[in-house]
C-alpha cells in the first residue's frame, strides 16, 4: 500500500495506532488532531518497556494483516485485482491495525488459521453502508470511528468463536 513519507503519512499512521492503543476508540473525542496531541502526551508518560511492547505489537499486527489481506490490506479496494499499490485509507488502517493488535498472539494464530472465514466476513464489512460511510464521510467523527471499530470487532469476535 502506498504512503507518502515526505508528507510524514507513515509517522501519522504510527501515531494514530499508538493513540488508539493508549486511549481506546470509545473514549475518542474529536477533533483528531487533539486526540493525536493527547496520544503524544501519553507516549511521553509510558516507560521504555511499554514503548517496546507497543512497537512489537504493531509489527506483529502488520504481519498478521498482511498474511490475511495482502499488501493492499488498508485500501478500500483491497480485493480489487490490480498490479498497482493502492492508497492507504487512514480510517481503515486505524481501525484494522488497532483491532488486530488488541488480539493476543494465540488469537492472531487462530485468526490466520481461519483466514478464509475472516476474508469472507471482511468482504461483507467492506460493503456495509455504515462502514463505507465511516471510512469516507466525516472519518474523524466519533460516530464514524465507533461504527467502524464495532463492525471490525464484531467480525473478529465471530471468527474467533
Amino acid at each position: 500500500t502506498r504512503l507518502n513519507s515526505r508528507r510524514m503519512d507513515d509517522r501519522e499512521l504510527c501515531l494514530i495506532y499508538v493513540a488508539f492503543k493508549l486511549t481506546t476508540y470509545d473514549k475518542y473525542q474529536p477533533p483528531m488532531y487533539n486526540f493525536l496531541d493527547i496520544g503524544m502526551e501519553e507516549i511521553g508518560k509510558i516507560d521504555d518497556a511499554r514503548r517496546i511492547s507497543l512497537k512489537n505489537e504493531f509489527i506483529e499486527g502488520l504481519k498478521t494483516v498482511e498474511i490475511l489481506l495482502g499488501e493492499n490490506a488498508f485500501a478500500k479496494g483491497v480485493f480489487e485485482v490490480t498490479s498497482k499499490r493502492q492508497k492507504v485509507n487512514k480510517a481503515i488502517f486505524e481501525c484494522l491495525i488497532t483491532c488486530i493488535c488488541n488480539l493476543t498472539p494465540d488469537q492472531r494464530t487462530v485468526l490466520i488459521a481461519r483466514k478464509t472465514t475472516f476474508v469472507d466476513g471482511y468482504k461483507e464489512v467492506l460493503i456495509d453502508k455504515s462502514f463505507i460511510d465511516s471510512i469516507t464521510l466525516h472519518t474523524s467523527d466519533a460516530k464514524s470511528i465507533n461504527a467502524r471499530f464495532k463492525l471490525v470487532i464484531s467480525l473478529l469476535d465471530k471468527v474467533l468463536q
